[in-house]
């Protein structure tokens, strides 16, 4: 049993606490931009950091010239420990001078590029690789390897999903729906992708994340929907990149990781969210039952992006209990001062989390001096979202029912003044014995704070309905668990 403060249904009520970010320590930058081609970019945004079988962990990563669509390629580097890490020498030919080995996928052109790579080793071992192709084709599709270096497309003429700009769709004009390519050859394999609402059924963006759910034994992506953004809307904002769009986050599934469902929205900006708000991307990492997603809050009048913490069990319905930024952006002048975008997962790390991201010091609408480094930042486990005192003065949270399943109850919390806890049946009424002032007080910082009250402890309650009152002074509590 653990019950995190982010799912309402776990409190029934509180004051004098509010709900706060948990503390995360940024390590810094893995990994830094080549500085031979001018504004190039490094970036692991979409894509993952996987252990390996023989030993230490793989990063996919993208790198890329905005001036030179060539240049978009996508190499691989190695670490021991996940924190120093060194690109891998894949015996490729070099980009334009860039000292970065890139990753080849047969099927494509010569001359395309290929960016943000969401990697999956599959039951059985067989390797998945979705990726966006760019060149005259701008579209999402899937390659496999057996060796996650060596790829091969799968699906270029039938991708996943297509990008706006992609030739295949042209003179779209928001909400006004598709006109076909009408030199594109009348034959049986091209029929179905020239219907309107086949295109139109497959829009979306970049900032696409995919993952294979081991427990539905499916694919799941979480991508970009574009609304149209009129210029007499108060969420226009001329100076964007993509004025005439909105983007939220829309869901889609698939059974083989090609064909894919009819996309369902699952996350878009509420009343008490800014006018100028758009949600640029959602990387989820499974926990349990809960999927944390890494949602991103595109401020677009700023033009900056940050990452607010969001939770689901289902994928479908997202919590956003904080409607503020999660990690923070740096300072001026730091690598992460205006823009963080995520890798696809946290990585595991024992008693800790190792949350990989790129880092931006240029604005979203920038078109020179561009620099970005890829970065990390680490926190401890199960560490999300807090209950957080006013200062010093005392906070109040009482618990819905719940059952342990082990002989002692823990909170997981960091306490500067004192804790005290009450233990209750199923319905709050106070169990004799187990009240406020019989309770050993708490106090520091641990994950594993044991509740007990003077000559009693929990364990005749395990596998019993109880709930709890606590009372904290000058701390935040993170969850309760048995």
């Amino acid at each position: 049993m653990k019950m995190y403060f982010f799912d309402k249904e776990a409190i029934v009520s509180w004051c004098g606490v509010k709900l706060t970010p948990a503390p995360s320590q940024k390590i810094g930058v893995v990994l830094e931009s080549n500085e031979i081609i001018k504004d190039a970019i490094i970036s692991n945004f979409c894509t993952p950091v996987l252990p390996l079988n023989t030993g230490g962990y793989r990063m996919y990563y993208s790198t890329y010239s905005p001036f030179d669509a060539k240049s978009l390629k996508i190499g691989i580097a190695h670490s021991d420990d996940g924190l120093k890490w060194k690109r891998e020498n894949l015996g490729q030919i070099l980009i334009n001078g860039l000292d970065t080995p890139y990753i080849k996928i047969k099927g494509i052109p010569d001359n395309a590029g290929y960016i943000q790579p969401s990697v999956m080793i599959l039951p059985g071992g067989k390797w998945r690789m979705y990726f966006w192709l760019h060149g005259p084709k701008i579209r999402y599709v899937a390659a496999e390897s057996v060796d996650g270096i060596n790829w091969r497309a799968l699906n270029i003429d039938s991708p996943c999903l297509y990008h706006p700009c992609d030739k295949q769709i042209k003179n779209f004009p928001p909400g006004m729906g598709l006109t076909p390519d009408k030199n594109l050859p009348e034959t049986k394999k091209s029929k179905r992708q020239r219907e309107p609402l086949c295109l139109k059924r497959l829009l979306s963006n970049d900032a696409t994340f995919t993952y294979f759910n081991a427990r539905t034994n499916e694919f799941e992506m979480y991508s970009v929907w574009l609304l149209p953004n009129s210029p007499d809307s108060k969420r226009y904002i001329p100076y964007d990149n993509a004025p005439d769009i909105l983007r939220i986050i829309h869901r889609r599934t698939s059974k083989n990781g090609l064909d894919w469902n009819d996309p369902e929205l699952i996350i878009y900006p509420g009343e008490n969210d800014p006018d100028d708000l758009q949600f640029y991307y959602l990387a989820i990492s499974r926990h349990g039952e809960w999927k944390i997603g890494f949602l991103g809050r595109y401020l677009c009048k700023a033009q900056t992006i940050d990452i607010e913490i969001s939770f689901s069990r289902d994928g479908k319905k997202w919590l956003r209990p904080l409607h503020q930024p999660w990690i923070k952006r740096g300072k001026a002048g730091e690598p992460d001062s205006k823009a963080i975008y995520p890798s696809s997962h946290l990585l595991d790390m024992g008693n800790y989390w190792l949350f990989y991201y790129t880092g931006c010091s240029h604005l979203h609408n920038a078109s020179r001096n561009l620099s970005s480094s890829i970065m990390v930042a680490k926190f401890l486990k199960n560490r999300f979202v807090g209950l957080k005192t006013q200062g010093s003065s005392q906070g109040m949270v009482k618990t819905r029912a719940f059952i342990p399943s082990n002989a002692k109850i823990f909170v997981d919390a960091d306490i500067k003044g004192k804790m005290r806890t009450e233990l209750c049946d199923a319905f709050g009424e106070t169990i004799p014995g187990y009240e406020m002032e019989k309770s050993i007080s708490l106090k520091g910082d641990s994950t594993k704070h044991t509740l007990r009250w003077k000559n009693k402890d929990t364990a005749i309650f395990q596998y019993e309905a109880v709930s709890l009152k606590l009372a904290m002074n000058d701390g935040v509590i993170f969850s309760i668990y048995s």
